[in-house]
């Protein structure tokens, strides 16, 4: 947070939604576990779980090739707009 604030003094609050999900969903080197998961019981959702469907068993977790391919229509739904 300090390096952030110092390369750049003027907009740095503007980031600290993102700066507080990064730092509640890494793993702690002690307990092995999120923060967020320690208080809710859960995982927040990160924004791609927003955009993919949500798996139902382990054989449709989510792919290299999956992602590769909604990356792909994803910037050809972008690129138009």
């Amino acid at each position: 947070l300090a390096a952030l604030a110092y390369n750049d003094n003027k907009s740095w609050d503007v980031k600290l939604p993102q700066i507080a999900f990064a730092l509640r969903t890494a793993p702690s080197d002690s307990t092995e576990q999120t923060p967020a998961f320690l208080m809710f019981v859960c995982h927040p959702r990160q924004p791609l779980d927003l955009c993919l469907p949500s798996p139902v068993s382990v054989d449709q977790i989510p792919t290299a090739t999956d992602l590769s391919d909604y990356r792909k229509r994803l910037l050809a739904d972008l690129l138009p707009a």
